[in-house]
Order: structure tokens, then sequence, then C-alpha cells
């Protein structure tokens, strides 16, 4: 696959991905799932050992394939957050951030995303490749 790692819009079944956590800590921030319907997310970020609010995440979670690393270690399908590296088009594709006091806007965001399959490359179906 040319060094490109396949990422998929999450599909789900009884053998299923190994899911992405309600809970988890990234970028030094902690991340709470507050709502799920099939793959959008909405999570409260978290900063001050998880007691200071600071925003809220919508998400598209994602599903990438099992992958063995150069040392041999591994990692199993899974479902994926958004990357927020400098290389990524995640987000305000299939991601988007909002302030603490946006939590209307974050809701209604969600909402459009379920209702309108926003982040699904045009054309795509949720079988197609994301990268």
């Amino acid at each position: 696959m040319s060094g490109i790692l396949e990422v998929r819009i999450a599909q789900y079944s009884e053998d299923g991905p190994r899911p992405i956590k309600t809970e988890f800590g990234y970028q030094g921030r902690r991340l709470r799932q507050l709502k799920r319907e099939g793959d959008v997310a909405i999570y409260e970020v978290l900063g001050g050992g998880g007691k200071m609010l600071l925003g809220y995440e919508v998400v598209r979670i994602r599903v990438a394939p099992p992958n063995t690393f150069p040392d041999g270690s591994s990692v199993p399908w899974r479902e994926i957050y958004p990357s927020s590296s400098r290389d990524s088009t995640d987000w305000g594709l299939i991601a988007f951030s909002y302030p603490r006091n946006g939590l209307d806007r974050a809701m209604e965001r969600f909402g459009d995303m379920l209702s309108c399959g926003e982040g699904t490359p045009q054309g795509s179906t949720n079988d197609e490749q994301v990268v």
C-alpha cells in the first residue's frame, strides 16, 4: 500500500474493530465522550487534571486496520480518533472544536454530521478508503 496507512470510516459488525475508549488522555488533555451515534461522537475536552472544561470536539470516528511496526509490536483492527497532526486534513473535515460555551453549537454540528454524512468523501460509501 505504498507506506500509507489505510483508514476507513467506522464500520460495525459482531466481529468489529476494537472500540475507541469513551475517556482517554490526548495531548495533555482528557477527552470524555458525551454522546455517540454510529461513527459520530461528541467529546468534552478537559484540562487541569480533568477538572477544568476547555471545550468540545465533534468527530467522525474512523477505523484503522491491524498494523505491525518494524520493532515487531502490533496494534489490532481498531477505531481511532481523528488526527490533529500538522499534516492531517481531519480538522475541519471530520473533526471540529468548540469553546467551553459552545455546547449548543457542538450539538448542532453533531446533528448535521449525522444527517448529511459530512466528512465522508463525495461519492464514497462507508466501505471506501479515507487517507
